[in-house]
């Protein structure tokens, strides 16, 4: 059961508008708004999640020149055994 708000009353009249087919159905209406809001979650997580990935990939790039290629190397050699 879903209280009907003044913005849910505007969103579904909206929705008749996006939806003929579906007008005088308020329930048809209702549920096709919340498949529309649950796609349109999947794709703002989609585009977090890759934004997040890119970022991340950004800072390994400039993270790259911060230390030299034989590292390694250079730091044992600096230890005697």
């Amino acid at each position: 059961m879903i209280t009907e708000t003044d913005e849910l009353a505007e969103a579904i009249e909206q929705a008749s508008v996006l939806w003929p087919e579906l007008n005088g159905n308020r329930a048809a209406l209702v549920r096709q708004l919340l498949a529309t809001g649950i796609s349109q979650l999947r794709i703002d997580s989609e585009l977090r999640y890759l934004e997040r990935k890119a970022a991340v990939e950004s800072a390994i790039k400039d993270l790259d020149f911060s230390w030299p290629t034989n590292w390694r190397e250079e730091s044992r050699a600096e230890w005697p055994e």
